[in-house]
């Protein structure tokens, strides 16, 4: 069992619209051109199963590495970025969004345990994770025992998640047992790429990030 996380390249236009597949115009040229490099340096990889968030950016990466492989995506909404405070409810007026910003910027994140867009982490944590174990049990992958266990079928899985920052960093935190914090313990640069493999210990198997070189710029 393998997991692929990606995130998105470069984005244009509108950060929350969710367009049908295909997906065009969401990325910038930069970000097109990026999704190019990332489908060439994963053009020898195994991937059974793609999934993306359902915003656009994530959306047409994630086309960059399932359509050379005739693979359908599957979109995840439990993996969309942190929510703004005009999405949650908290706010409705983008001008009280923009005040609540500036004061969420001088406090630490342990004093709010919110970003300052809106979405604190225990509510985004509840979003991404309840559903990501869901997801990795049907594929197989069952958390128990400190670890996980795999059920034989899975084995030889290997499942691409194309998606956000934000949503990224939870996931990877919560695989590898890191305490719940008030900011995102990882970083993913556009397009990046980390790869969690398991190692197996008795019967339970234990994520290991495989940490992936960055993709060479375009001569």
């Amino acid at each position: 069992m393998q997991l692929i996380l990606i995130r998105h390249g470069q984005m244009q236009g509108d950060p929350f619209v969710r367009p049908a597949q295909p997906a065009e115009g969401c990325l910038s040229p930069v970000g097109q051109a990026q999704a190019a490099r990332l489908a060439q340096a994963t053009a020898k990889w195994k991937i059974d199963e793609v999934h993306a968030s359902p915003l656009g950016r994530a959306l047409q990466t994630a086309q960059a590495i399932a359509h050379p492989r005739n693979l359908p995506i599957t979109l995840q909404p439990w993996i969309e970025e942190w929510k703004p405070a005009t999405q949650t409810g908290e706010c409705a007026d983008p001008r009280d969004l923009a005040i609540r910003e500036a004061t969420a910027a001088k406090r630490r994140p342990e004093h709010a345990w919110k970003t300052p867009a809106g979405e604190g982490t225990f509510e985004m944590a509840h979003r991404v994770i309840v559903p990501l174990l869901e997801f990795l049990r049907d594929r197989g992958l069952d958390a128990a025992n400190g670890g996980f266990l795999i059920a034989p079928e899975a084995m030889d899985r290997r499942i691409a998640i194309v998606a956000h920052g934000g949503s990224l960093s939870m996931v990877t935190a919560f695989i590898l047992g890191f305490p719940l914090k008030p900011y995102g313990p990882f970083s993913f640069g556009l397009t990046g790429v980390a790869v969690i493999d398991f190692v197996q210990r008795a019967d339970v198997w234990y994520p290991h990030l495989v940490i992936q070189p960055l993709l060479p710029e375009p001569s």
